[in-house]
């Protein structure tokens, strides 16, 4: 029996062939000229001019082809720096505050702060979900306006300040998810077992270490494991990408949350302080 007019099976869809997209006219030499003009010197802030010719010169191409790709390249390279500068310095989490969409994990936020690695995944993904918004709603919408006192940059910028503690949760999300399970009484008890290279790990119980670190981020999960497994610390400040002091540092900050630890070493830090043997 026929398929009856507008049936919409399996079949009749795989009767309809694709619409292949219009291709992108090529940039003119004159097209070349106005880009370059615009693009402006490496780093440089472009004037408001030079946005505006940009603006018109992407439009006039439909927002598509070589003169869009090489545009938004360097709008994105731009705020990925601002952005990691940002994060690093505090000023973006700061801006997020002011703007009514706060990010409040300072434990996370350290982390971010100081690996290098997790900045760029973070800003990575951001620009992944913004780029795309920021061609649709700022360029083709006409939600930019060349005479609206925000340049480009500062427009994209803007919104991946906004979108910032969406990606943050997620990218934390994923860390407690991921993170090592040192919580589990089994895997805890052996610290005071093991011969650790770090002595401050025999001045405790497991649950006392179970306790500070259900509050810890999870680059302290690394460094505990790591130490208890005995690691050298060139080998954990290269595992979680920052410097060897950087990690000692981090390790530091944690044992002085723990009383006992605290206590037993008058500086807080259970790595400069021990006996002959290099064990207490």
């Amino acid at each position: 029996m026929p398929e009856p007019p507008g049936s919409t099976t399996e079949s009749a869809q795989a009767a309809v062939p694709d619409v292949p997209e219009k291709p992108s006219p090529p940039l003119s030499g004159d097209g070349w000229r106005r880009l370059m003009r615009d693009l402006g010197a490496p780093r440089k802030k472009r004037t408001a001019e030079q946005d505006r010719g940009l603006f018109e010169l992407l439009r006039q191409y439909e927002f598509r082809g070589p003169a869009y790709d090489i545009v938004m390249d360097n709008l994105a390279g731009a705020a990925r720096r601002i952005m990691l500068a940002g994060i690093r310095n505090g000023s973006v989490f700061a801006e997020c505050a002011r703007i009514g969409r706060p990010v409040t994990d300072e434990g996370m936020i350290a982390l971010l702060q100081e690996d290098a690695g997790e900045r760029e995944e973070v800003v990575a993904e951001l620009l992944a979900v913004c780029v795309p918004r920021f061609k649709r709603y700022a360029l083709v919408d006409g939600g930019w306006k060349p005479n609206g006192g925000a340049s480009l940059q500062t427009f994209l910028v803007g919104a991946l300040v906004r979108e910032l503690p969406n990606t943050f949760r997620k990218w934390a999300r994923d860390h407690q998810r991921n993170k090592p399970g040192l919580t589990d009484p089994s895997r805890l008890s052996t610290f005071g077992r093991t011969p650790a290279t770090d002595p401050v790990l025999h001045a405790v119980t497991a649950d006392q270490i179970e306790r500070a670190l259900a509050g810890a981020d999870p680059g302290i999960h690394v460094i505990a494991e790591m130490i208890r497994l005995g690691y050298p610390w060139a080998e954990i400040a290269q595992a979680l990408g920052i410097g060897e002091k950087a990690a000692q540092q981090r390790w530091t900050r944690f044992t002085r949350k723990i009383g006992k630890i605290g206590k037993s070493d008058g500086n807080g830090n259970g790595n400069d302080e021990s006996d002959e043997g290099g064990q207490r």
